[in-house]
């Protein structure tokens, strides 16, 4: 029986960080257990595109909101707060100030809707993890790989008693799926079960 499959959307306007996403979707690939989820692979579909993201993330466990320097159509921030209504694990990142010119949003409005969305994003407590600013494609990529397997591996070390009962619930399940029980583990990157034993034990 192969382990479950963490499904990760990823989350961005569409013009800019073409290089980030590319990255990104590499490094979740050499994840065995994590498969990317994104705007490249929704196909043709009857439905609009907005629609159509927001489905995808319904189906997911994690989001990742990659924020840069367009506001884009609004798609992005619509993915966040459905992904928040969701329940799913959200992290973000903000690219640093080594952008290029013809990078900024240039329409106004947009500008002040990123901002807004830049400042609320910031400033909210224990709904999402704020990751440290990127440079490039490849830095995003490391560090989105370094947050999920230490979030996967925090649940286990710590438990997951202090979160509300639904998400508690629902993330219980997930590792069930993810790893299996002590009576019939399922491999998880070649790592022994100790630290799934722990949890159980704390629980």
């Amino acid at each position: 029986m192969q382990p479950k499959t963490l499904h990760v959307f990823v989350s961005s306007t569409w013009k800019d960080p073409k290089p980030e996403r590319k990255a990104v979707e590499t490094a979740l690939q050499r994840m065995r257990e994590a498969k990317f989820i994104g705007m490249e692979y929704f196909g043709s579909r009857d439905e609009d595109t907005r629609r159509a993201s927001l489905e995808e993330a319904d189906h997911c466990q994690i989001y990742i909101g990659i924020f840069g320097t367009r506001y884009g159509s609004g798609i992005t921030e619509e993915e966040y707060r459905r992904a928040r209504e969701k329940g799913l694990k959200c992290f973000i990142y903000f690219k640093d100030g080594s952008i290029k010119p013809e990078e900024f949003e240039t329409d106004p409005e947009n500008m002040v809707r990123l901002e807004e969305l830049k400042e609320e994003l910031r400033s909210l407590n224990g709904g999402h993890t704020i990751g440290p600013e990127f440079k490039n494609p490849d830095d995003l990529a490391a560090k989105i790989t370094a947050d999920l397997h230490r979030w996967i591996m925090d649940l286990f070390v710590y438990g997951i008693s202090s979160l509300t009962t639904d998400y508690s619930v629902r993330i219980r399940n997930f590792i069930t799926e993810y790893l299996g029980t002590p009576e019939q583990p399922l491999s998880f990157c070649g790592r022994d079960f100790s630290c799934f034993k722990r949890w159980l034990i704390q629980e």
